[in-house]
């Protein structure tokens, strides 16, 4: 694991490359250098070191005249090594080394072979050109900045920033649609993300930059003509196995769920002393929230790993608490879950971890979620209905969800994860109607491939969560929190070999063999004698008992979003917004929430000079 920095041009600065390593200390706290590679590069790197501990794998790593930077792993190095460069002579035990030994030779291979998540920067001293490149989970981030003839990148977006940076309306908009920023966005207008699965390419010329971009990877595609299926419990267990290969013990985020507690059995097959941590809310004014944390509990003294409570703070420190995630994540981030993220790994890292497991991307993989189940149901109806030419049903009051489940472009995708919808923007927030318009056409022109592909409705609906929500808000908030305590977090469900077994059993078996993740439950029948059979509650948190509990402080926030003409109200003229809560509807609190995300990351950013 690795924190990047450095800049590429015909203008370059160490002394700024060599300051931002201070800044990224979190994300690699065991070394931190930067060196002028030429006239034209300076990289910079703050290293976690998690697979070749010595310091033969830091970085910048020198491949004879070429170099790198690399945050990430690549779980399949040692066969790569053995493989693809059994002649060649490696100086290192390291996956840096692999992954440089690919990129020196491009032409020949694809990005396409490695198995693991990264993000990199790449100098080819030949060609003399910068690569940038992200793995297609979106696990590790990267951001650059064109400035002065020059490109300056780093893996956190408040380097590259000045106090003439404003944020990027486009940006905002998505941030109030959905909760969060799209890649290749940043909240900032002139920092842009470099999207998943993408590298782009920078040469110098004359006295431009010249820019080029091309798709690298794409989610794996089925392989049963070329192995046939391989069983499930085998493919998860590499998964985990290769997430582990080389530490003595682990930790895992257990919530007492399907996913997580897969995990757990896996740990116990593989015997790997293990802590399991689970969060608790001690003051909610409703025990549900902790019923997980009891479930997970008995999970781990079943399969003999130590186990603790987390306690998460009381509502009343919910303030404090947000102001630092917001600080943590650089953006606008409006998931709840996040504030208990932090004290999760908080005290793993207290308890001296550097590697947890999650359970994240089960749900996108193995049908978890209801939506895929309702829009199973609802594609079977419309085929039904057009069959029968039975009549339109518009003024029945489930008619909008009934279109909405049909998938025909991306506001078919946003309707089930959206917060306020483009209508609501247009009428509530001081954007213009062009940048509202500009905002809804990039959404279906950018996804349209999607919509005319021959998946069924809810394998659709299934990969564009993974591409969209899975790797730009749930990896990017699990690796801002989890680098934050400098902790590395694997998620063995989003492994690429599990995937492609993955979709070869979704195209092999109808729909109904797979909702609910019964492919999952049949492949580890131990579950059964965990008493998992409960519905669970999932990664939450008592959204409204924190915003009941916080009434004065979020009206005085969202008042000034008025005074700063963000919006055309006063929050306390919104009607049923305080004295509705009580309601416990949750997406009047999910408007909230996000909206006092945005009041405090503006304020923040206006006490920082933007």
């Amino acid at each position: 694991m690795c924190g990047l920095v450095g800049c590429f041009g015909r203008y370059v600065n160490y002394e700024w490359v060599h300051g931002q390593l201070a800044g990224l200390s979190h994300r690699g706290p065991d070394s931190h250098f930067a060196i002028e590679v030429s006239n034209e590069c300076i990289l910079g790197a703050a290293r976690l070191a998690m697979t070749d501990k010595s310091h033969s794998g830091n970085q910048p790593f020198s491949l004879n005249d070429d170099w790198l930077v690399f945050n990430g792993e690549i779980y399949n190095y040692k066969a790569l090594k053995e493989l693809l460069f059994a002649s060649h002579k490696f100086k290192s035990q390291s996956d840096t080394e692999v992954l440089g030994k690919v990129l020196q030779n491009l032409i020949e291979l694809d990005l396409g072979i490695l198995n693991g998540p990264f993000a990199f920067a790449f100098y080819r001293a030949s060609s003399r050109e910068l690569l940038l490149g992200r793995d297609d989970s979106g696990k590790k981030p990267l951001f650059f900045r064109v400035k002065h003839e020059s490109i300056y990148f780093s893996s956190i977006t408040s380097q590259l920033t000045s106090n003439m940076s404003a944020y990027d309306s486009a940006a905002m908009i998505q941030v109030l649609r959905l909760g969060y920023v799209l890649d290749p966005h940043s909240i900032f207008s002139d920092v842009k993300a470099i999207s998943p699965g993408t590298l782009m390419t920078f040469q110098i010329s004359g006295s431009t930059i010249l820019q080029s971009q091309r798709k690298i990877l794409e989610e794996p595609q089925s392989t049963i003509t070329s192995r046939g299926l391989i069983p499930l419990r085998r493919e998860i267990l590499n998964a985990v196995e290769r997430r582990v290969d080389g530490h003595d013990q682990v930790a895992l985020s257990l919530s007492g769920g399907l996913d997580s507690t897969v995990l757990s059995v896996c740990l116990r097959i593989l015997k790997k002393t293990t802590f399991a941590y689970s969060v608790v809310w001690p003051d909610s004014d409703k025990e549900r929230y902790n019923l997980d944390s009891q479930l997970a509990a008995g999970v781990a003294r079943a399969n003999g790993q130590n186990f603790e409570f987390v306690p998460m703070s009381a509502a009343v420190d919910i303030p404090r608490i947000l102001d630092k995630y917001i600080e943590l994540m650089g953006e606008p981030n409006c998931n709840p879950s996040g504030l208990s993220m932090m004290k999760l790994y908080e005290k793993a890292k207290l308890d001296g971890h550097r590697l947890m497991l999650t359970g994240d991307g089960a749900d996108e993989l193995f049908y978890g979620y209801d939506r895929y189940r309702l829009i199973n149901k609802f594609s079977k109806f419309a085929r039904f209905s057009h069959l029968f030419n039975l009549p339109p049903f518009n003024n029945f009051r489930w008619a909008r969800t009934f279109s909405a489940t049909q998938l025909e472009d991306f506001n078919g995708w946003a309707y089930w994860h959206q917060t306020f919808t483009m209508d609501e923007i247009a009428e509530l927030f001081n954007f213009s109607s062009d940048e509202i318009m500009a905002v809804d056409n990039m959404f279906k022109s950018e996804w349209s491939e999607f919509f005319s592909s021959e998946l069924n409705k809810s394998q659709l609906m299934m990969g564009l969560d993974r591409k969209i929500w899975l790797s730009m808000e749930s990896n990017r908030r699990l690796d801002r929190v989890s680098m934050h305590y400098s902790i590395e977090a694997r998620s063995p469900f989003q492994d690429k070999d599990l995937r492609k077994l993955a979709y070869d059993i979704q195209l092999n078996q109808k729909i109904e063999n797979n909702i609910g993740k019964k492919q999952l439950v049949s492949a580890f029948p131990e579950l059964a004698q965990l008493k998992l059979l409960n519905r669970k509650m999932g990664f939450i948190s008592p959204l409204g008992h924190w915003i009941r509990m916080n009434s004065p402080f979020i009206e005085q926030n969202l008042d000034y979003l008025a005074t700063t003409g963000f919006t055309r109200f006063q929050f306390h003229r919104l009607g049923s917004t305080i004295d509705g809560l009580k309601s416990g509807d949750f997406l009047t609190l999910r408007k909230i929430w996000t909206l006092l995300v945005i009041a405090r990351w503006l304020q923040k950013e206006s006490h920082a000079g933007l």
